[in-house]
């Protein structure tokens, strides 16, 4: 309980710096304490770390630092939404599914199933492609990788639920299925939806990583980790290191931080439902 508890704690924490990072930075970007992400042409290229650029700057000039701490920001938000989309379409398809059962359930399972086989990162691939680049597109392209999850989890939950004595009551007393839906099932089946959305986002980090290095993320005006490490490997073998370690150790860390508090919050909801069985 204690191992679960701090892991849900230093998770939040390291979240919440990353909020933190990413309203402060376009702050002071704006009145000037720190310089624009794409303004690089009167800065020495390949610079190292100092006190005029601590992290460094690019092969165009650029300081690394900004592009990490905006980069901050444009993850979370790409995240934000995909997340979001998902668990706004997932969510009711599921309740739906299990709860009406039939034909319409096999459709919906068997597609739900289809998208689940495919891996996620070439699913990803192709719906960038397709989609184009942009912070809107990159957020559909994450949101269809993780709906079938929702949907799994959701539908499995109601199909038990279904079966409860509160609901044949209700339904006995003249309840419609949308009452019973709203009223009844979807409170008892998003108990794992925190857990699962946490897991989600740090997946998601990687996977828009993955895009912008492979050049399907973000526009190149846009700062992104992926699309910063994709341009630093060319220099890397040379002993240009700094374009490379703080856009991943960005990654890294938020990554860390969400799956910190997505296995807290795990092992915290396992325990608590341990002590209420007892």
């Amino acid at each position: 309980m204690e191992i679960s508890s701090r892991m849900a704690r230093w998770g939040a924490y390291i979240v919440a710096f990353y909020l933190l990072i990413a309203l402060v930075t376009p702050i002071f970007v704006a009145i000037g304490i720190l310089p624009q992400a794409n303004e690089g042409l009167g800065n020495p290229i390949y610079d190292p770390p100092s006190f005029a650029h601590w992290c460094g700057t690019d092969r165009l000039g650029r300081d690394v630092c900004v592009r990490t701490l905006e980069g901050s920001g444009v993850a979370l938000q790409v995240v934000f939404l995909a997340v979001t989309l998902a668990v706004l379409i997932g969510v009711p398809i599921g309740i739906i599914s299990g709860y009406i059962g039939g034909s319409l359930d096999r459709f919906l399972v068997l597609i739900m199933d289809t998208l689940y086989t495919i891996p996620v990162l070439l699913l990803s691939v192709v719906l960038a492609f397709l989609l184009g680049r942009g912070i809107p597109n990159a957020a559909v392209a994450l949101c269809v990788v993780y709906i079938p999850q929702y949907f799994r989890v959701v539908r499995n939950q109601t199909a038990q639920v279904k079966a409860e004595l509160f609901v044949e009551a209700a339904r006995s007393l003249g309840a419609g299925p949308l009452w019973i839906m709203r009223k009844y099932l979807l409170g008892n089946v998003i108990t794992s939806i925190p857990v699962l959305l946490t897991l989600n986002a740090a997946d998601a980090v990687l996977v828009l990583g993955g895009l912008g290095f492979l050049g399907l993320g973000l526009k190149e005006s846009v700062p992104e980790w992926g699309s910063d490490l994709n341009m630093a490997l060319s220099a890397v073998p040379t002993g240009i290191w700094w374009t490379a370690v703080y856009p991943g150790l960005a990654m890294f860390l938020l990554v860390l931080g969400l799956s910190f508090l997505g296995e807290g919050l795990e092992e915290l909801m396992s325990n608590s439902k341990l002590i209420s069985n007892k």
